[in-house]
């Protein structure tokens, strides 16, 4: 059987899974200080995991100009992908949301919001924006503001991030519901895992989250 006829008997039979109505899909950031400790793996794979129990579910390259992830899904970065195709409009204030970014995979039920090398901007230009008026909300809540937007359309988010401690990163910690920190049994990981998390104790004291915890 394909995806699609399971899932078919899954409505049939009433079996498939779905988010209340009244739910806001739970919010999944995958995050780390240090590369190379498996955060794109874990986020994509979970993501099609996800799909394949029924789920609709959104991958978000929350700010991570590699675009690896969406390379995994078929979007080439910088040839498929460029800046007005990722969330970096959105970021910069120049849309309202951003159904414009969001690409179907070969994954039933599975859509991505790819990235490509432009997405760096983000670290340099979205405090500049803030500064003058252009954003709608403080600049470290613009991604959760990005997926209100089109959330009602899945049932689980799962966002990506890149290797760094900057704007973006902070973003996807504000934005998420759930932290996964990947950490492999190795010294150095451990030890980046640490400093991660000092830096989210520090962010969560000093950040204003406008209500949302």
């Amino acid at each position: 059987y394909t995806i699609e006829q399971i899932n078919h008997m899954r409505d049939v039979f009433g079996t498939r899974l779905r988010r209340a109505e009244d739910v806001f899909p739970p919010v999944i950031g995958v995050a780390a200080h240090k590369g190379g400790v498996y955060k794109t793996s874990v986020s994509v794979h979970l993501a099609q995991d996800l799909a394949l129990k029924g789920l609709r579910v959104l991958l978000v390259e929350g700010n991570d100009p590699q675009g690896t992830a969406s390379m995994y899904h078929g979007w080439v970065p910088d040839l498929h992908i460029h800046a007005e195709d990722t969330l970096l409009p959105f970021y910069l204030g120049e849309k309202d949301d951003v159904t414009y970014a969001i690409k179907p995979t070969c994954w039933p039920g599975l859509d991505i919001i790819p990235s490509c090398l432009a997405l760096h901007r983000i670290e340099t230009e979205l405090m500049g924006k803030f500064d003058e008026g252009k954003l709608p909300t403080d600049p470290h809540l613009m991604l959760r503001l990005a997926i209100e937007t089109v959330a009602h359309d899945y049932d689980v988010i799962v966002i990506d991030s890149a290797p760094n401690l900057g704007i973006g990163t902070i973003n996807v910690v504000c934005a998420a519901d759930v932290l996964i920190v990947p950490t492999p049994a190795e010294l150095f990981d451990y030890t980046s895992a640490l400093q991660f998390f000092d830096m989210l104790r520090d962010l969560l004291k000093n950040v204003d989250l406008k209500g949302f915890e």
